[in-house]
């Protein structure tokens, strides 16, 4: 079943049953791992806003 919705970061597929919805800094993001909203969490804090694509 295709989902349509992708990780934020690592751009894998994620399936309902591994969403993790998060606000981070005001913003609403989809990961589909712990590890992924860490590395994020990382990377921004270092090159903020130019991570996200818009």
């Amino acid at each position: 079943m295709k989902s349509d919705k992708y990780c934020d970061l690592c751009r894998k597929e994620i399936t309902m049953s591994n969403m993790i919805p998060i606000e981070i800094q005001g913003e609403n993001y989809i990961f589909d791992s712990y590890d992924c909203i860490r590395i994020f969490n990382k990377l921004n804090a270092v090159y903020g806003n130019i991570l996200i694509e818009n």
